[in-house]
């Protein structure tokens, strides 16, 4: 085992801690309520979010990064659409309520595929993986708030179509729409979505430990449903991934990248997704905190090996 990929997969993930713990601090001093946080989530994931989409894309990529690097947003999008298959496979909840199932089936599709892996590449390797995986997260985001969100309408159609039509996804297409276009926006400009868009991951972060924060007299509700869908999102499915991959030829940058991806607990931004678009918020809250802590052995000790 690679005892340095262990001890740095391990301290970024001490670094998400560290975002989260600002949220709980800030709650506990009655800084933020319920409803405040509600309102500034949906601002931070549905007005800096889309900034952030469309400044990472348009602003690193080229028309010709699009036609020669095709298959990073594509197996972005194919892993999402691979858990989602998982997800439906291992959906074995005792409390199985609408609100539960629908979180538990985003949570198999949506893990956390931008923030924590680009920590841990930035560790890893060098700036031009980072800038695969920000193509990577194209197919990705595209895979969240189409895959990740109709998870969550069942059979509903008018509600899956309303919240497919979201900002991020529209910032996606905008994007690379944009990248197509022969003009360019005002570099001024630019940095101003730039830097509007860097606030987005930071404060997704600190809302999530002051929603989890709020949630932690719910933290051992329905324990065995909590285990069994933390075991399957940071145990078997990235294994069963894993296994995959190995079959499968990619270069080898798609492949460590496809390695990284594939072994991240749940998405810390989903308990905010919870909130805003129907699910079970409390549930959402215990799973990314117990496969977040999970992750701290079982991310690095499986990337240790197959890296």
């Amino acid at each position: 085992m690679n005892s340095d990929i262990f001890l740095k997969v391990f301290f970024a993930i001490v670094e998400t801690f560290a975002f989260f713990g600002i949220g709980a601090f800030i709650v506990a001093r009655k800084m933020l309520d319920q409803d405040s946080i509600k309102g500034m989530s949906r601002f931070a994931i549905n007005v800096l979010t889309p900034f952030l989409i469309f400044s990472s894309v348009a602003g690193n990529f080229t028309k010709e990064d699009l036609t020669t690097a095709w298959i990073y947003p594509v197996l972005g999008f194919a892993m999402m659409c691979l858990h989602c298959l998982f997800g439906y496979v291992f959906l074995m909840l005792r409390h199985n309520t609408a609100e539960r199932k629908a979180t538990f089936l985003h949570m198999a599709v949506v893990n956390n595929y931008l923030y924590l892996p680009l920590i841990v590449i930035g560790y890893l390797w060098d700036s031009k993986t980072i800038a695969a995986l920000l193509l990577w997260s194209v197919g990705s985001t595209f895979g969240q708030w189409t895959i990740g969100i109709a998870v969550m309408a069942g059979s509903d159609m008018k509600r899956m179509l309303r919240t497919i039509i979201s900002p991020n996804s529209l910032a996606v297409i905008i994007a690379v729409w944009y990248i197509l276009l022969p003009f360019r926006l005002p570099v001024r400009c630019m940095d101003f979505f730039a830097k509007t868009g860097s606030l987005a991951i930071p404060l997704c972060l600190i809302f999530i430990g002051a929603s989890i924060y709020l949630s932690r007299k719910k933290l051992s509700a329905h324990a065995g449903d909590v285990l069994i869908t933390s075991l399957i999102r940071v145990l078997v499915i990235p294994l069963l991934t894993l296994i995959l991959l190995q079959y499968i030829p990619l270069p080898e940058m798609a492949h460590n990248i496809a390695s990284v991806i594939a072994v991240m607990p749940a998405s810390a931004g989903s308990v905010l997704i919870m909130r805003e678009y129907g699910g079970d918020a409390d549930f959402a809250g215990q799973l990314i905190i117990v496969t977040t802590i999970a992750s701290l052995i079982t991310m690095p000790v499986l990337l240790a090996f197959c890296l």
